[in-house]
């Protein structure tokens, strides 16, 4: 026997006795477990969820023993244990005078109970596992902020002259069954001094599941735009949204709905009509290398569907840069298509950008 203080004459018959004392007192202070095919393995009893009993045996990692496969357990600690009427006995495992039986020693005495009759169990000290259940609910209800800020220029000096600004805001709350979006950009630039673009937009876009794929939206939006000669146009719509596809890494939604056009002009006569809106979202999440979204919207006038509409479509891919995701690179294209445009404009707008976005908030 190895007896602190004593003597050692021998060092290595003293280092076997020391490892034998120290294994046997590690062995001493575990949980085991008896399986159906008369294997016993030791370890700590890491949980009883799922019907499974997982032992961790620390060499080996966690095991995971179906609880019809268990034939006897023993805990060196006390442990909770919650069975299937909702009750909770905190005490020690010991094996059971049947086979698939033990005898939880308790304050409250000795209960037998049948292994399979145990729903969950979890080590003294740890939360509750339904506590724990019920706090991710929880979180997965709470709406999150999201927000994100782009940024991109452009220039040149020398032969042409040319300068180029533009900046992007967004903020997002986002729940469970409804979403928040409210956006603010503005793009300004010249060349040899004569300014070729000069608009500000903003807007507020707000949806909401109703029962299965059905949904609602409304949105508000907020342009002015020098260069297209216009000083304000406002559209407010709201209507009905239908997802035709939800998967986890793709999501297809379509828009259809109700609105209301205002456009002011400087160099001719103010336009108000009423208009239909319709929309197509599109969203591609590739694992952690890209993630692509499109954005297509087409409202035309209520009155001259087929001569009056404006049509409008941004596509996009997001590259995160490192693991942390809070930096990332867009590079997109957009088109805006007005059938009636202002005199001596365009009725076709292509833009082609590539910027740095920080994205930050909750997630």
């Amino acid at each position: 026997m190895f007896v602190s203080g004593s003597r050692c004459i021998n060092r290595g018959v003293c280092l076997v006795q020391a490892l034998i004392f120290l294994f046997t007192s590690v062995n001493a202070f575990a949980d085991s477990l008896k399986v159906a095919n008369g294997s016993t393995l030791t370890g700590i009893l890491d949980r009883i969820a799922k019907k499974q009993v997982h032992l961790d045996t620390g060499f080996a990692g966690i095991l995971k023993i179906d609880q019809n496969q268990v034939l006897a357990l023993r805990t060196d600690e006390p442990v909770y244990f919650r069975m299937k009427d909702g009750s909770t006995v905190l005490g020690l495992a010991t094996a059971g005078a049947e086979s698939g039986q033990i005898v939880i020693k308790s304050r409250n005495g000795p209960i037998r109970v049948q292994i399979t009759d145990i729903v969950d169990a979890w080590r003294r000290g740890q939360e509750d596992p339904a506590v724990t259940e019920m706090k991710n609910e929880q979180e997965k209800k709470r709406r999150k902020w999201q927000y994100s800020a782009g940024v991109d220029l452009s220039g040149q000096k020398g032969n042409s002259n040319e300068f180029g600004l533009a900046a992007y805001l967004e903020a997002k709350l986002k729940g469970p069954r409804d979403a928040l979006k409210i956006y603010f950009n503005i793009r300004n630039s010249e060349r040899e001094g004569v300014r070729i673009a000069d608009e500000t937009k903003g807007g507020v876009d707000y949806s909401s599941d109703l029962v299965d794929r059905f949904g609602w939206y409304t949105r508000f939006e907020l342009e002015k735009d020098k260069f297209e000669g216009i000083d304000l146009r406002s559209t407010s719509a709201a209507g009905l949204s239908y997802k035709l596809l939800s998967a986890e890494t793709q999501k297809i939604n379509f828009r259809a709905g109700f609105a209301y056009r205002h456009e002011s002009y400087s160099t001719q006569e103010n336009i108000e009509d009423p208009a239909v809106d319709l929309g197509l979202d599109y969203d591609l999440v590739f694992r952690d290398w890209f993630k692509l979204d499109s954005r297509i919207t087409y409202v035309p006038d209520y009155a001259n569907f087929s001569t009056n509409y404006r049509l409008g479509q941004d596509t996009g891919i997001e590259v995160p840069l490192g693991k942390g995701g809070f930096w990332k690179v867009r590079s997109g294209i957009s088109h805006f298509f007005n059938s009636v445009p202002v005199v001596g404009k365009e009725k076709l707008d292509t833009k082609y950008y590539s910027r740095l976005v920080f994205t930050w908030g909750e997630k």
